[in-house]
C-alpha cells in the first residue's frame, strides 16, 4: 500500500512539474497610493479600482506579466493608508501575498490641507462655481483689479497661518512615510517595493510681473515642502533597506493654462464673461495625463525589472552603464538576453539610438519606430533632419568608428539644445594627443570632451588619446549614453 502511495505522490509530482508554463500562478503587483495610483483623470478612470489601461499601475502589470490589485484611493494621505494597513484585511492580504508594490503617496499630506485652507479663508464651498471663483478672483474687469485680486492670494498662501500648518504637515508625513514601509515590510519581507517621487504640477503658474507690481509666486509656494519630502525618500532608514525610488519630476499633467484667453478676460469688461473665459482656459487638473503615466510606468520598470544580461559580469568595467543604457531604453540587448558589448555597432544603429535620445528631449520629434522592420525609418530622420544627409546608403549600413561618433553625437546633441533651449555645460578639458586643432574630427571631439566628459584612453606618458579612426564598441557606445544622460543639459 505504502509503495503504491509513494507512487501515485510522485506521478503527480511529475504532473504538476510538466504543466505547462500558461498555467503557473501570474506574479502579483499591488499598486498603492492616492488618485494617481488610481488612475484619476484618464479617459477609461470610472472610480477607485477601475485600473484604467492607461494607468501606469496597468502598464506596469502588463509589462511584468502580473495579475495586479490597484488599491489607489482618489484623496488618499499617508494618514488613512498607514490606516489600511494596519487594520484593513484587503489591503493586508493583497500586500502579504505580493511579489512587486509600488506606492505613490504623500501629494495629499500636503496639497489637500493647504486647498482646504484656502477655501474657508474664501467662504468657497465648491471650486467649480463661478461665485467661488469670483471670492478668489475679485473684480476681473480691469488688469488692476485682476492683479490686486493674484496678489491677494499669493499673500495668503505665504502667510504664517499657511507655513506653519505646511511645515506641521510634513513633519507628519515623514512619520506617517516610515511606518507604512515598515508596516510594508512586516507584511511582506521578500516584495520588490518602488516609490515615485512627488512633482510640482502647478510650476508654470509662478511668472516674473514686478514691472506690474505683482509678485506672482504661486506655482513655487509649494516647491519647498515638496523638495523636503523628496529629500526624505533618500534619507529616510527605509530607503534602501526596504525600497527603491523612480525619479517622475517631469512628468507631463493635465494641467494647462491659456495665458492668451486670461489676458482678453482681464480685459473684457465685465466681470462674468471674464469668469467664463478664465474658467475654460485654465485646467487645474494636476494628475497625469495618458503621456505621464506612461513616463510613470518606464520610471517604475526601470527600479522593479533592472536590465541584467546573461553576457554582461557583475566586476565588468561596463557592467553599470550597459544596464543603465538598456533600462533608460536607449541601448536595448538581444532576444536571445545578451548585450554583446564586444561587438561594433553600425552607424544606422547608434543614429537610431540617438534618435531615442532626442524623442525623450523633445514631444516635436516626429514618431518612428526603433524596432522591428521598421527600425531604418528612425536612423534615416537623424541622418537627413539633423545631419544634412551626412552618411550614405552604404555608410549607414558600414561599423562606426569613434570619429563618427563623435560627429552624429555632436551634431544630435547640438539640435537638441536649440529645440529645448537649454545648453550644456562646458566642464574642463586635457585634450587628445592624437587630435590636432587641425584635424576635421577635432570640434566634435572636443565637444563631446568638454560637455559630456568623453575621456579616450589614458597613456602612460600622462596624455590621452582619442582612437578615432577605431571602430567602437557596443559597451563604449554605453558609456557615451551614461555620459549624456547624467551629464545633462543645464
Amino acid at each position: 500500500m505504502k509503495k503504491r502511495l509513494l507512487a501515485l505522490l510522485l506521478a503527480l509530482t511529475l504532473l504538476v512539474s510538466a504543466l505547462p508554463a500558461a498555467l503557473a500562478a501570474k506574479p502579483s503587483y499591488v499598486a498603492l497610493g492616492d488618485s494617481i495610483a488610481a488612475g484619476y483623470g484618464l479617459p477609461d478612470y470610472t472610480g477607485d479600482g477601475s485600473a484604467p489601461a492607461s494607468s501606469y499601475a496597468s502598464l506596469v502589470a502588463d509589462a511584468l506579466g502580473c495579475d495586479l490589485t490597484n488599491l489607489g484611493v482618489s484623496g488618499s494621505d499617508t494618514e488613512a493608508l498607514l490606516a489600511s494597513l494596519t487594520s484593513d484585511p484587503t489591503y493586508i492580504s493583497a500586500v502579504s501575498g505580493a511579489d512587486y508594490i509600488t506606492l505613490s503617496i504623500g501629494s495629499n499630506d500636503l496639497l489637500v490641507k493647504a486647498l482646504r485652507l484656502l477655501m474657508a479663508h474664501y467662504g468657497i464651498t465648491d471650486l467649480q462655481d463661478l461665485a467661488g471663483a469670483s471670492a478668489i478672483l475679485g473684480d476681473v474687469s480691469t488688469v488692476s483689479g485682476a492683479i490686486a485680486a493674484v496678489q491677494a492670494l499669493n499673500d495668503y498662501l505665504i502667510s504664517d497661518e499657511i507655513v506653519s500648518i505646511m511645515e506641521a504637515s510634513v513633519a507628519q508625513y515623514k512619520i506617517n512615510w516610515d511606518a507604512i514601509l515598515l508596516r510594508v515590510r512586516e507584511l511582506n519581507p521578500d516584495a520588490v517595493v518602488v516609490v515615485t517621487s512627488y512633482y510640482n504640477p502647478y510650476s508654470m503658474f509662478s511668472v516674473d510681473l514686478s514691472t506690474m507690481g505683482l509678485n506672482l509666486t504661486i506655482g513655487t509656494l509649494t516647491q519647498k515642502w515638496l523638495d523636503e519630502m523628496n529629500a526624505w525618500l533618500y534619507t529616510s532608514p527605509c530607503y534602501g533597506t526596504i525600497y527603491t525610488v523612480a525619479e517622475v519630476g517631469e512628468v507631463s499633467t493635465n494641467v494647462s493654462i491659456d495665458f492668451t484667453t486670461i489676458v482678453s478676460a482681464a480685459m473684457a469688461g465685465s466681470a462674468s464673461s471674464g469668469l467664463s473665459s478664465l474658467k475654460e482656459s485654465i485646467s487645474l487638473d494636476p494628475h497625469p495625463d495618458t503621456e505621464g503615466h506612461a513616463f510613470i510606468a518606464r520610471q517604475l520598470l526601470k527600479k522593479l525589472s533592472p536590465a541584467s544580461f546573461s553576457d554582461v559580469a557583475e566586476d565588468a568595467w561596463y557592467a553599470s552603464v550597459v544596464c543603465y543604457a538598456a533600462d533608460e531604453g536607449l541601448v536595448l540587448g538581444y532576444d536571445d538576453g545578451t548585450f554583446r558589448p564586444e561587438n561594433n555597432m553600425t552607424v544606422a544603429e547608434y543614429l537610431t539610438i540617438m534618435y531615442r535620445y532626442a524623442a525623450e528631449c523633445s514631444s516635436i520629434i516626429p514618431q518612428k519606430a526603433t524596432t522591428g522592420t521598421s527600425w531604418m525609418d528612425a536612423a534615416k530622420f537623424i541622418n537627413g533632419d539633423m545631419l544634412d544627409n551626412l552618411f550614405t546608403e552604404s555608410e549607414l549600413a558600414a561599423t562606426m568608428t569613434r570619429y563618427q561618433m563623435a560627429v552624429i553625437t555632436r551634431g544630435v546633441l547640438k539640435f537638441v539644445a536649440r529645440i529645448t533651449l537649454r545648453e550644456p555645460q562646458v566642464r574642463g578639458t586635457h585634450g587628445f594627443s592624437d587630435v590636432s586643432a587641425a584635424d576635421p574630427y577635432y570640434e566634435a571631439v572636443s565637444y563631446l570632451e568638454s560637455v559630456y566628459g568623453i575621456d579616450g584612453y589614458a597613456e602612460s606618458d600622462g596624455t590621452y588619446t582619442f582612437r578615432g579612426s577605431q571602430n567602437i564598441r557596443r559597451c563604449e557606445v554605453a558609456q557615451v549614453v551614461y555620459n549624456i544622460m547624467t551629464l545633462s543639459l543645464a
